[in-house]
Parts: C-alpha cells; structure tokens; sequence
C-alpha cells in the first residue's frame, strides 16, 4: 500500500465508506452502505457513475488533493533541523515541513 492508498483509506473512512482490499499489494476497494464507489489502485483511481455523485465527487477532489501533497513529500528534502520532517517549503522564514505517521496520515507544521 503506498502513501497516496494509506491517506484515502483515512480519508474515505471518515465519509463513512468501508474500504477494504485483499491483500496489501491490492486495489483499495470503497463502498457506502454496501454500494461500491471506487477503486484506488496504487497510480490511479477508478468509478462508475451511479445514482447520487456527491460522494464520488468528494472522493475524487480528495484523491486529486492527496495525490498533490503525497507527491510534494515524496521529493521533498529531509528538515535538518527536525528529525523525521521534510521540509515542503519556506518563504521569509516561515517553514512548512510534514511528517508521515504512518497510517494516522500525516502531520503539517510551520515555524
């Protein structure tokens, strides 16, 4: 399961989806109340259009603001004055670092 699967999974969980997959090298399967919504594999995210959207449109503006801020993290570079940070980026002084907590998501700080 890589980063951007480990964040939906939260993510989805607190709209109150189930998701489950059969192993962890398997696509993350998300339903609601027994319905399935969409699959997010590790690289993409797949759906079918069904009767109420509103929860797929959320999912999808999710997964599309995860994939953003999972894809800064990864190439971003170690903080060197806190262990276990990257920093994301710094402007005048003001520093905007992250930390990954393993499936609690992620932590984002300044300074």
């Amino acid at each position: 399961m890589n980063l951007i699967q480990k964040e939906m999974l939260l993510k989805a969980a607190r709209l109150g989806c189930t998701v489950e997959a059969a192993d962890a090298d398997s696509p993350l399967e998300v339903k609601k109340d027994g319905k399935d919504i969409c699959t997010i594999h590790s690289d993409k995210m797949t759906f079918k259009r069904g009767e109420d959207d509103t929860l797929l449109e959320q999912l999808i503006d999710i997964y599309h603001t995860v994939q953003e801020y999972t894809a800064a993290y990864e190439k971003a570079p170690e903080l060197k004055a806190v262990e276990n940070y990257k920093l994301l980026s710094e402007f005048n002084g003001t520093v905007l670092a992250a930390k990954e907590m393993g499936f609690n998501g992620f932590q984002f700080v300044t300074w």
